[in-house]
């Protein structure tokens, strides 16, 4: 929710181009949290979000993974997650079960302040290099 696109979204909407919702979990309070994971990077960014998470994700019972992969479901975005764990990728496919009622959607979708975080520990922001593609 905190970089949501939220230009480029109906755009690409408005084209049919299916938006990607990349590193949907960043904004998780358990994400990259050891030394050296770059965690700490936007972190005052990242904490008012995680507490509205937290919140919603308690008030609906479920997790906040499920919870942000859910809001990405619901905005329309093709959802990709990666996990190794296996509790973990059954979570993820746990998201079928349950909404975001519209008002926690709407706070969720208020924390949107087109801020990439899952760059930023690298020190970057894709939106700011200017790469030319290859040309055959």
């Amino acid at each position: 929710p905190i970089c949501g696109q939220a230009k480029m979204t109906p755009y690409m909407k408005s084209k049919d181009i299916a938006p990607i919702a990349y590193s949907s979990l960043a904004t998780l309070s358990t994400w990259r949290t050891k030394e050296g994971q770059g965690g700490e990077v936007k972190a005052e960014t990242k904490e008012k979000a995680q507490q509205v998470q937290k919140d919603i994700a308690a008030k609906l019972d479920v997790g906040e993974g499920q919870l942000l992969l859910r809001w990405g479901m619901q905005n329309g975005y093709a959802v990709l997650t990666k996990s190794t764990t296996p509790s973990r990728i059954a979570s993820n496919f746990d998201v079928f079960g349950f909404e975001i009622p519209p008002e926690d959607m709407m706070k969720m979708d208020t924390l949107d302040q087109d801020e990439h975080i899952a760059w930023a520990q690298q020190n970057m922001n894709p939106q700011d290099i200017d790469v030319p593609l290859k040309q055959d």
